[in-house]
């Protein structure tokens, strides 16, 4: 199910597409849109990492891609849709185990994360839904309130998309 290729989209309209899609399949790649005035690409990102640097240097590659391809002119909007396993903890606890992975503990949400970026605006925007399910299959997703310094973890990946696109679409220039 290809997103609605309205422009421009908007952070709502990505989200309430990520949430179908998601209900629809049980489960949803870690996926960008990038949109110019003409045309919206969806982009389904194989191995995405799981290490934030790592991660960064993949959406500079899947950019570089999209930018020596010259599907779009250039790159107003682009978003990422991950899943993830968010939990607020109490640094001050001491009972908290740093070493525990965030997986095995009781108290984690798996959420699906819409990060946006309006690029000649320099906006970023974050939307995160809670993924509920029973008996291990999704019946809904809804709106959590987020995290100021979630939001920041957000903004390096789409300006490494941003930053891969420009420099692929100069790596094909004469």
């Amino acid at each position: 199910m290809p997103i609605e290729s309205r422009y421009p989209l908007s952070l709502s309209q990505v989200s309430a597409y990520a949430i179908i899609a998601f209900l629809e399949r049980g489960a949803l790649p870690p996926t960008a849109i990038a949109q110019d005035p003409y045309l919206t690409l969806e982009i389904e990102i194989e191995d995405m990492p799981s290490i934030q640097q790592e991660r960064i240097y993949r959406l500079f590659e899947v950019g570089y891609e999209v930018g020596e391809q010259q599907s779009l002119t250039t790159v107003e909007r682009v978003y990422l849709i991950t899943r993830a396993w968010l939990m607020w903890v109490d640094l001050d606890d001491p009972d908290l185990d740093l070493g525990q992975r965030l997986v095995d503990l009781p108290d984690r949400m798996e959420v699906l994360l819409i990060a946006g970026l309006q690029v000649m605006e320099l906006l970023a925007e974050l939307a995160i839904l809670e993924i509920v399910r029973e008996a291990g299959q999704p019946v809904t997703l809804r709106p959590h309130e987020g995290h100021p310094l979630l939001d920041l973890s957000q903004v390096p990946l789409l300006d490494a998309f941003v930053a891969g696109f420009q420099a692929g679409q100069d790596a094909v220039k004469p």
